[in-house]
């Protein structure tokens, strides 16, 4: 909830709805019109506004699906796997998760920013991580570019940058790039 949000991060209730109204933290309305978030949602607000993450907001058993991954790839995770990803997007509409990883070697490059900017934008994984894994830094580039929260050159990185989407690390090991904070933003 929104009291829980400014209670874990130590503000006023009224900031957190500044944030909202501003557009730097997204939340869901209830039907009352109460405000909801996911955790891992407040865990990005907060790593881009170089903030630290509470205990109380990180994820501690997330539900991770893993999109055109090789099945050795994710061993040291417990992860959902989709061998691809219009399979994924189908499950998304009848599940949720914590965090996507998304294998990016078999899309084809052009794409891979427009797949990432889709995947922010739909109501069903706006709220979710979102991570890419790709040798080619062209792939990587693009899919951070389109609202991904991290990317990884291997998947060896994969459990440490979980943890990090997740609140738990402090830093992905192996992770070409963390989005800055957007311009304008403030940590107010």
């Amino acid at each position: 909830t929104a009291g829980d949000v400014a209670r874990a991060v130590r503000v006023d209730l009224k900031t957190v709805h500044n944030w909202v109204q501003r557009g730097l933290l997204r939340g869901a309305r209830t039907r009352g019109g109460h405000l909801r978030f996911l955790r891992t949602e407040v865990v990005r607000f907060l790593r881009r506004r170089g903030r630290p993450v509470p205990p109380e907001v990180i994820v501690t058993h997330p539900r991770v699906v893993t999109v055109a991954l090789p099945a050795d790839s994710t061993a040291a995770i417990r992860a959902e796997r989709e061998a691809s990803v219009f399979e994924a997007l189908l499950g998304f509409g009848t599940s949720s998760c914590d965090v996507i990883v998304v294998g990016l070697d078999g899309i084809e490059p052009e794409r891979t920013r427009e797949l990432a900017a889709a995947l922010v934008r739909q109501p069903v994984t706006q709220g979710v991580a979102l991570v890419g894994v790709s040798a080619d830094p062209v792939r990587r580039r693009e899919f951070l570019a389109g609202g991904a929260d991290l990317v990884l050159a291997g998947s060896n990185a994969i459990p440490s940058a979980v943890a990090y989407v997740c609140g738990a690390g402090d830093h992905a090991d192996g992770a070409d790039a963390v989005p800055p904070p957007a311009r304008g933003d403030r940590a107010s």
